[in-house]
């Protein structure tokens, strides 16, 4: 879907059986030309097994407009490499990796609009890596915690208490 000038945003929409969508992300819209190509939006946790997506126009005028379902589908045989707990957190976070890689792994908390809020480098020596980090600094409501090290970059999705 190409963006139409004076659009005020977009709505990222996710669905697990292509009919009952809920909103994931909100984009706002360029309002000149020359960046109706600059959009992204990141699915940060998606379901295992089929993902069906839209990208929903606003118009000026208040009228939405709904684009073509596109489909994504996640391996359900995929391990759960990245585990956080608990959620929801009042004040440390605990988190939990196993994958191959060693070496430097880097942890960001993101609001949830994607902006990294802070970030830590770690050291990972074995298989299996675990590290508490403290989010009792963080004001109450919805972030993600991501991980990423030579394999790995993935998400979780966290609320603060």
């Amino acid at each position: 879907m190409s963006a139409k000038v004076n659009s005020p945003y977009f709505l990222v929409q996710r669905s697990a059986d292509s009919l009952t969508f809920a909103v994931i992300d909100t984009v706002s819209a360029a309002q000149t030309a020359a960046a109706n190509n600059a959009y992204s939006a990141v699915d940060l946790s998606p379901y295992r097994g089929p993902n069906f997506y839209r990208l929903v126009q606003a118009t000026p005028a208040g009228d939405t407009i709904y684009p073509d379902v596109r489909k994504v589908v996640v391996p359900k045989d995929v391990p759960e490499t990245f585990r956080v707990s608990p959620n929801p957190a009042g004040g440390v976070l605990h988190l939990y990796l196993a994958d191959q890689a060693t070496g430097n792994v880097y942890v960001r908390m993101l609001d949830a609009q994607g902006k990294i809020l802070s970030g830590w480098t770690f050291q990972k020596q074995d298989q299996q890596w675990a590290q508490d980090i403290d989010v009792g600094n963080l004001e109450p409501g919805s972030y993600f915690v991501q991980v990423l090290d030579n394999t790995t970059q993935v998400a979780r999705p966290i609320l603060k208490l």
